[in-house]
Formats: structure tokens, sequence, C-alpha cells
């Protein structure tokens, strides 16, 4: 009967076994076995299961004709499997099967509709959906206002980041560390200092300590601003705070110190990596590659780069070579910057040495 029915249909979907759920689900249709209130759901939930989404979107449809009652736990599943996959379209079909179904959006719906937009990068979405929140008297949460943060981030609109911030702070909503450093990520990617600095300041009168990836967003910024002074000040505090250092702090530290031509401090945060374990990638070997080479010290420049493959395991790329070479034709080196010219070709890297 339909008992037996719906219990096996659900169970050969647990089991993700699709040819014997779509045999048992044709059998159940040519015995004509009439359906309970379960059935639907039951075959919904099933298509879910097996990824079926067009399936399960079908049923939902032809209940909606017929004039069945829908509930919204199964809309908002069929939904969240689309927004899972970054389908854009599957998520707005189910959007209209609510109001087709008469049923209102819920805030965990909602927050699926933001989801599948985060996946597709789609900021200019996500804003509709929190100005659909609030016209249905749902308010964001700090979830919701970071989510969106993100997605405007992702997209380098530093304005629009600002403005969910901002409304954020109307709405009374007390922004956390992850918000916090969605925010000084984006102000990073656009070189605002002044506007970092203010937030940072903002952060600490919340009562909200920095964390690695709040430092690491700060010495981000001040190496690539040049400020030196800024980025031993904040490698202090970090230190202070006992903060652990990442692969991204000392390659940040050593890059900085690299670009201002200081090489013994960039010598000592490799020394730092190394005592905490951390294993150099072609990154940071590159990184003080440059800072040596920077300083005409290419006798230990070269020294690294073959330690790179014989010690450390890694293998230099086109930016390994390049800033060698540079350096060295810069300084009149030309004959082994030549030479290695020629080994960098012969590995397959283009190097551009024609404005050299």
């Amino acid at each position: 009967n339909v008992v037996t029915f719906n219990s096996f249909l659900s169970s050969l979907s647990e089991h993700k076994d699709t040819a014997r759920f779509r045999h048992w689900k044709s059998v159940m249709r040519k015995l004509r076995t009439p359906e309970n209130a379960l059935t639907s759901y039951v075959l919904v939930d099933s298509h879910v299961r097996l990824g079926q989404l067009v399936q399960a979107e079908n049923l939902i449809s032809d209940m909606i004709r017929r004039k069945k009652k829908v509930k919204s736990e199964a809309l908002t599943s069929v939904m969240n499997s689309y927004a899972s996959r970054g389908d854009i379209d599957g998520v707005e079909r189910c959007r209209l099967l609510y109001q087709a179904a008469g049923l209102p959006l819920g805030e965990y719906a909602f927050n699926v509709l933001l989801k599948a937009f985060l996946r597709a990068g789609d900021a200019e979405g996500m804003i509709r959906t929190s100005e659909m929140m609030r016209s249905a008297k749902i308010e964001p949460n700090a979830v919701t206002f970071t989510t969106l943060m993100k997605a405007c981030s992702a997209k380098g609109d530093v304005r629009r980041v600002r403005r969910c911030f901002d409304q954020m702070l109307r709405f009374g909503i007390k922004p956390d560390r992850i918000t916090y450093n969605t925010l000084l990520n984006s102000l990073r990617a656009a070189g605002d200092v002044r506007n970092v600095e203010k937030y940072v300041k903002m952060m600490d009168k919340d009562g909200i300590n920095p964390d690695v990836v709040t430092y690491n967003t700060l010495l981000s910024l001040y190496s690539e601003c040049g400020r030196i002074a800024d980025v031993k000040r904040i490698s202090t505090k970090m230190k202070d705070a006992n903060v652990a250092r990442t692969e991204f702090t000392y390659n940040t530290l050593i890059s900085a110190y690299a670009n201002a031509g200081d090489v013994n401090s960039a010598e000592e945060e490799f020394y730092n990596l190394k005592a905490s374990e951390i294993q150099p990638t072609v990154v940071t070997l590159t990184a003080l590659i440059h800072a040596h080479a920077k300083n005409e010290n290419f006798f230990v420049a070269e020294r690294i780069l073959r330690q790179m493959k014989g010690d450390y395991g890694v293998q230099p790329n086109h930016v390994t070579y390049s800033c060698l070479i540079h350096a060295m034709l810069k300084y009149d080196v030309k004959d082994r910057a030549m030479e290695l010219y020629e080994e960098a070709k012969s590995q397959g890297f283009k190097i551009n040495i024609e404005t050299i």
C-alpha cells in the first residue's frame, strides 16, 4: 500500500539507489496506488537527496497546480540545494514558487538566497535580497550583513561595504571580529589607510581584540604603502599580544623589509619562520633573494636560489629569477645576469629584460 511505498522510496533515496528508486516509483504509478498526504513530500525529499532538483521542483509545481498544500520546508530544501550549486536561476524559480504557493519567505529562506548570491558573486542580488528582508519585516543580523560585505568586497565595491557596515550600526547590531576583518580587508585592498586606522580604533573601542587576520591585514597594508615603521610597530604589537604568526605573516614581513632594503630584518624574520617550524615557500625564499639582491649581495642571493630545491624542496619560479636578474643588470653584473637568464629560459620561464 501507499505506506509501504513511501517508506521504501524514502529508504532507497537515503541509500542513493537512483535506479531502484526510479523503478519502484514507476511500479507505484502503474499499480495506481493512491497517494496520501505524505507521498508528495517523500518524493520531493527523495529527489533532493538524489540530486534530481528539477524533478523535485516539478513535483512542487504540480502540487501548487492541483491546489495541494505545500510546506515551506519542502521548497526551502530544494532552494538550499540549488544555492549550494550556485544555481541562481534555480533559486529564483523556487522564490517564485513560494509566491505561487502563497508562502511567505522566512528568515531561513532569505539566508539561503543570500548564500546563493554570495556563491555566485552577485552583490546586486544580495543587496536586493536584504531590501526584500526589510520589506518582509525580517531584520538582518550580524551574519547577514557580514555576508553582504564579503560579496561586495569580492567585487571591489568598497563604498557598498562601508554602506552595509553603516546600515548594520543603524540597526543597532554590534559588529563582531569577522565583520571588522571583512571591512578592514576591503579598505586595505583600496589602500585606504585613514579609514583602516579609523575602524581599528572603533574595533578597540568595542572591546574586540585583533586576531591574526586583523594583524595580517594591517601588515599587508603598511607593507604595500612602504610604511616600514608601521610594519615594525604592528609586528611588535602582534608579538606582545601572543598572536601566533602564519606563513602569510612572515612572507609579508620579509617582502616589506626586502622592498625597504632592510636585509638584516628580512633575515631575522626568515630565521623566526624556521624556528616556528613553518616551511618556507617559493614566496618566502623569493622575497629573501630580493632583499639580498637589492643590497648587491648577489653571492648570498644565488646561494639561496641553489638551496631552494636542495634544502627546502621548493622550485624557483619566474619571479625568483626575475628579481635576481633585474638587480644584477641594474648594478651592471651583466655576464652573470645573462647566464641566469639562459638558465631560466631553459626551464621555460619568460623573463622580460628588454626594459632593463
